[in-house]
């Protein structure tokens, strides 16, 4: 017990000089994929590492079942951004500018709207040389115009993410996070609780390059297993701008998508803030 409390005390002491999440270690090269199976990046990874940064990406996901005669395709195109204060904390969120979603059954139906919004916050905790974990909170708002009609879903998620160097070109990220969702309606409100993980690793080969492979796993939320799946994202960045591209794949669970994919340009303002300063 003493040596688990002397454990914690040394996490919890401030950051050294080499710490995780310097500004050489935020090269946008490490950390999660923002892909998930929800709206607006709820549920998704969220790095342990934040920075101020803004970035315009898009996110689909498709369900094909050729032999139900059943196919849903959504699509959409972000705004996101993540803001640093008290060098440990951070709020960000993320804004479905336009939705594209079109269910093709045998009635068929199309919607091109504004999507929903999620926002969150997180304040990372304890850090060391090559550790540091951040907790974080997050809610989803439906704003979306057109996309719903007669009940709006609501969502709240709190969680815990990490990352650790394992070596000069390989770095690991995890998540844990505990979700809910509950709609606003006439009728049941159809509360629904679930827990995610993820595993990530990120090989960079060489300066400005990047591959990250990633576990994801969902529980108790629609069924024991909501789903089970593999995913892989490359990342390119040269100085404060970089391209990213991630796809997950369901393997086993109750989860329908064929494949759900995200595409996210990058730009990190420290650099510029800095300038304005000096």
């Amino acid at each position: 017990m003493r040596s688990l409390l002397v454990a914690l005390l040394l996490l919890a002491l401030p950051a050294t000089a080499q710490a995780v999440c310097n500004p050489a270690w935020r090269a946008k090269l490490e950390g999660p994929s923002p892909v998930g199976f929800f709206a607006a990046r709820f549920g998704s990874p969220v790095a342990a590492c934040a920075a101020n940064e803004l970035e315009l990406a898009g996110a689909a996901r498709a369900i094909v079942e050729p032999d139900d005669f059943y196919g849903n395709i959504r699509a959409a195109a972000l705004l996101a951004a993540n803001v640093t204060f008290l060098e440990r904390g951070a709020v960000f969120g993320a804004f479905e500018l336009v939705r594209y979603q079109t269910v093709i059954s045998s009635v068929d139906a199309t919607a091109i709207e504004t999507g929903d919004l999620s926002l969150g916050a997180s304040w990372r905790f304890a850090e060391r040389e090559t550790f540091v974990a951040t907790g974080y909170v997050r809610a989803l708002l439906p704003t979306g115009r057109g996309v719903y009609v007669n009940a709006r879903p609501f969502g709240g998620e709190v969680g815990l993410a990490a990352q650790s160097r394992l070596s000069a070109s390989w770095v690991a990220s995890g998540n844990l996070a505990g979700l809910s969702t509950a709609s606003v309606s006439e009728g049941p409100s159809d509360p629904r609780f679930g827990i995610a993980a993820v595993l990530g690793a990120t090989f960079r080969p060489t300066h400005g390059f990047g591959v990250l492979f990633e576990l994801d796993t969902q529980l108790g939320y629609a069924a024991t297993l909501d789903h089970l799946a593999a995913g892989v994202g490359v990342r390119i960045h040269e100085d404060r701008r970089g391209l990213e591209l991630f796809v997950k794949v369901p393997l086993a669970g109750r989860e329908r998508s064929l494949v759900t994919a995200g595409l996210r340009l990058r730009y990190d303002f420290d650099v510029a803030l800095d300038r304005r300063l000096r």
